[in-house]
């Protein structure tokens, strides 16, 4: 695209962290040339080694910087990896100066908007929609295509009602990609769980790969009752002699295989169960144990609700974590079954509540 000469560019330039000083190093040779070649007019102008990127995000970065030079119009930005540039157009000077100074003005906010949401996920680990519309005052809609265009450049995780952060997040992944996750540790956790069911027990077992593993040890059991939301656990039960199972109802959720809903909500609020066997996303001792999906938590929650205990299956990938949805704090569970590579921190301050942890 060539560009008139009403129009200027604005080029973000490279910076990175000096090692042990925290200092920045200046733009290398090859961006000043980039920088230079912005004031002659010349389009197209890329990194070394990198796409061509057409506005400021299109790297990830968390904070603007100082000017490059106060002689120009060139801002730096530090970016994630310290690697690419960003370049700008703004609007032509041929406009109406009050015309343009609005438009720019709303397109660095949007900028800044985002910025901040961006350094809010990474504070706090996640965010909402509703939090985000009330703090910048702007409407869900503005707020929902901020995330979405924020996950797109790869800088959050975006989910039902809010977003999370990339490092620790608990994304909700299809039940195939959980299956490979830590399989031989869920296999453990399984068996050693359905130990803990005794004949004439009636059950819950929330959907998950983990709780699957529990159903597959349920064989040999006599006179049980399982209510399950998954499709795929009431069928790996389905004609077992011995074992009675109830679905919940609901709506399908096809990444899960799992039914939820006030369908199934209203359903478990009808029954009392023995035991409740809870597969979780996120396992933090200070914000409770989470889940990617608001319908899969408040499921749970009603869950617990319903059994007289809870036992939570979790391998050890789960602490530390948070997702989206609470679905109760930690107080509320009576027993963890978890492998061997749960944190000793975890161990003492579950057991300092009163809480059995099961380790295999």
């Amino acid at each position: 695209m060539k560009r008139r000469p009403s129009d200027e560019w604005v080029l973000g330039a490279i910076v990175q962290p000096d090692e042990g000083t925290g200092s920045e190093t200046a733009p290398d040779r090859s961006v000043n040339r980039s920088v230079d070649s912005c004031r002659r007019g010349e389009s197209n102008i890329r990194a070394p080694n990198e796409p061509q990127v057409t506005d400021r995000l299109s790297f990830p970065f968390y904070r603007r910087m100082l000017t490059h030079r106060k002689s120009s119009s060139c801002k730096k930005y530090l970016t994630k990896n310290g690697e690419g540039i960003i370049i700008e157009r703004k609007e032509s000077s041929g406009q109406s100066k009050g015309n343009g100074d609005s438009v720019k003005g709303q397109m660095n906010n949007t900028v800044d908007r985002r910025a901040e949401i961006v350094r809010l996920v990474n504070d706090h680990g996640r965010v909402t929609v509703a939090e985000l519309s009330r703090r910048f005052k702007v409407s869900p809609v503005t707020i929902r295509s901020d995330l979405a265009y924020l996950e797109n450049k790869g800088l959050i995780h975006r989910t039902y009602g809010g977003a999370l952060t990339r490092d620790l997040v608990a994304f909700d992944r299809s039940l195939s990609e959980k299956q490979s996750l830590h399989a031989e540790e869920k296999k453990r956790i399984g068996a050693a769980a359905a130990e803990l069911v005794l004949d004439g027990d009636s059950i819950i077992l929330d959907s998950g790969t983990t709780t699957m593993e529990v159903a597959k040890n349920l064989k040999g059991k006599k006179n049980l009752t399982v209510m399950t939301n998954a499709v795929n656990i009431a069928s790996e039960l389905a004609g077992i002699p011995g074992i009675t199972v109830m679905l919940t109802g609901g709506t399908l959720r096809e990444r899960s295989f799992s039914l939820v809903g006030p369908q199934a909500e209203a359903f478990l609020r009808e029954y009392c169960f023995d035991k409740l066997f809870l597969g979780v996303d996120g396992f933090d001792l200070s914000f409770g144990l989470s889940t990617p999906n608001v319908l899969e938590a408040r499921l749970n929650r009603a869950m617990i609700e319903a059994a007289k205990q809870t036992i939570v299956v979790a391998d050890s990938s789960k602490f530390g974590r948070r997702s989206l949805s609470l679905i109760a704090k930690v107080d509320r569970i009576h027993k963890l079954v978890t492998d061997s590579n749960v944190p000793s921190e975890y161990v003492r301050a579950l057991e300092d509540l009163g809480i059995e942890v099961i380790v295999v």
